[in-house]
């Protein structure tokens, strides 16, 4: 495994989105300060599914299991980042047990499922 570089910091100004829906997986990201909005559109109206604050994670679904975001991150206050590269990520994971692994990756599988039916059920009510 690869020496583990200094952890890189990003700054987002309030209303900047991080990444959208569709984009590639390349990052996972810790809030060091602020605060993020996770948020998928459905039609045409964006529905907030959580929102992420200091020591929060996330990003590391699409690292997993190499999909694109299945959400956006929009940054609902100034917030600084702890950022997670795949190349490091991937490097930390080769210690990993492999049936660990298997078990996390049907794990996010199943987290994006249930999003997608919950995102289905509450558009459905509006």
């Amino acid at each position: 495994m690869a020496e583990p570089s200094e952890i890189k910091k990003l700054t987002f100004k309030v209303g900047t989105l991080v990444f959208d829906e569709g984009d590639p997986g390349d990052n996972a990201y810790m809030i060091a300060k602020g605060a993020i909005e996770i948020r998928r559109t459905r039609g045409e109206s964006p529905h907030a599914l959580a929102t992420l604050k200091k020591g929060d994670i996330f990003g590391e679904m699409a690292l997993f299991d190499d999909s694109q975001r299945m959400a956006a991150a929009l940054a609902v206050e100034e917030t600084q980042l702890l950022v997670l590269t795949r190349d490091e990520f991937y490097g930390r994971l080769e210690t990993v047990d492999p049936v660990l692994k298997s078990i996390i990756t049907y794990m996010i599988t199943r987290v994006r499922r249930l999003t997608d039916e919950f995102i289905a059920r509450k558009t459905d009510l509006t």
